[in-house]
């Protein structure tokens, strides 16, 4: 289940709520935790988290090159190089 993030437009207090997806919308209808006024809540999006799988390869950041360059570098990687799989990509992309 993932966590919403909600705000108030009459006092904008933030809070999360851990909700399976169906039930995302159910404390919009509630009154505000904070003010208690009712129909003021709305989902927002605080922050989104960066991710990273190591420091070469971020999966945030702008994409470089396009499909081309990326089956180049896995054709040019030992494990591949050489291999029935570097002319099977070679064939199929023309490579």
């Amino acid at each position: 289940m993932p966590n919403y993030d909600y705000i108030c437009s009459k006092c904008n207090h933030t809070f999360e709520e851990f909700l399976p997806i169906s039930q995302r919308k159910k404390p919009e209808r509630k009154p505000c935790p904070n003010c208690s006024e009712k129909k003021t809540i709305s989902q927002t999006i605080l922050t989104v988290p960066g991710m990273a799988i190591d420091k070469n390869h971020r999966v945030d950041g702008d994409a470089k090159g396009g499909f081309r360059d990326v089956m180049q570098k896995i054709i040019s990687n030992p494990s591949v190089k050489g291999t029935r799989a570097e002319r099977y990509y070679k064939n199929r992309y023309g490579l």
